[in-house]
């Protein structure tokens, strides 16, 4: 079922993923990307306008394997970023309520339309989703089991997180309310 699933996914992400014309910040990202690329001391060129760096920086690799499709390039680091929450979805799932409701959620993900839209966009929004998911997730667990290892790798998280949005900082504060969920 796992592998239906991923095929599922890959299918709705991957089909005509160029196909829909380029949206206004779309063309911002990737040309940020590509100025980034061609020129490592604009790394941080996002920043100039107000805006976190990850989408900048994840869209370069994907740039290097597809530099003459970079509208496609830059929707593969959404696509990327939204298996990063698919997998997410079904291992919280996993851990709360087991393997089949670990299914029903990762099917409800893949035809959502919210994930369908955002995870076929090169925008930011798709990595802050996944990164909701796994603060969600290693906040529950680390509410269950005290551990630092766990502490560790959801500071990680929200790290990673803040770089794709600020607005992250709100799903890390709801954190503290994990003990009651």
């Amino acid at each position: 079922t796992i592998v239906a699933i991923l095929i599922l996914y890959i299918a709705s992400r991957l089909i005509n993923l160029d196909a829909w014309p380029i949206f206004s910040d779309e063309g911002i990202y990737i040309r940020w990307a590509k100025v980034a690329w061609q020129d490592a001391s604009w790394r941080f060129i996002s920043v100039t306008d107000g805006r976190q760096p990850l989408q900048t920086w994840g869209t370069i690799p994907f740039l290097k394997l597809l530099p003459h499709n970079a509208l496609f390039a830059g929707r593969l680091f959404s696509v990327t970023t939204g298996l990063v929450a698919l997998t997410g979805i079904y291992s919280f799932l996993f851990y709360l309520w087991g393997k089949r409701a670990a299914v029903i959620g990762a099917i409800l993900y893949v035809f959502l339309p919210y994930t369908l839209f955002y995870d076929r966009m090169a925008l930011v929004d798709s990595a802050v989703n996944a990164g909701f998911i796994w603060i969600l997730f290693f906040s529950v667990w680390l509410a269950r089991e005290r551990r630092l290892d766990t502490a560790l790798v959801l500071g990680f998280i929200g790290g990673f997180s803040l770089l794709a949005k600020s607005s992250s900082r709100m799903f890390l504060m709801l954190s503290i309310f994990a003990p009651i969920m």
